[in-house]
């Protein structure tokens, strides 16, 4: 399960950015459909942070690897005043709730009513 964190725009290396779990998305020269084609290393990598990260939000090319035909859970959790909107790209997404959620419950299954929504993704 994957909590993403969008937090209010902070100042990354004296550029005002936005972060999505402290990970401030920077786009590669190689696009990265191409490097996953042809193999590039370094273009990015494949580990992007289940929770938000302790300490300084940070620069990165950090992606989500799922399976084909799997199953993902994404939480997406807006602290911003303004609406974010995502780009989703693979095989196929639907909605598979949306409400309130506690990330602290032992049971991911209870949707409990906290200051945060919630919308969780599913991929098939």
């Amino acid at each position: 399960m994957y909590e993403l964190r969008n937090m209010p725009p902070v100042v990354i290396n004296g550029k005002r950015r936005t972060t999505l779990n402290g990970i401030s998305y920077s786009p590669p020269d190689t696009p990265l459909k191409l490097a996953d084609q042809y193999d590039k290393k370094g273009v990015y990598t494949l580990d992007f942070p289940t929770r938000p990260i302790k300490g300084a939000p940070q620069i990165g090319r950090s992606i989500i690897n799922g399976t084909y035909r799997g199953f993902m859970e994404i939480i997406f959790q807006n602290n911003d005043t303004i609406v974010q909107t995502y780009h989703m790209d693979g095989y196929a997404f639907f909605v598979a709730g949306c409400g309130h959620y506690l990330s602290s419950c032992p049971c991911k299954n209870i949707i409990i009513c906290t200051h945060a929504l919630y919308l969780a993704i599913g991929f098939h």
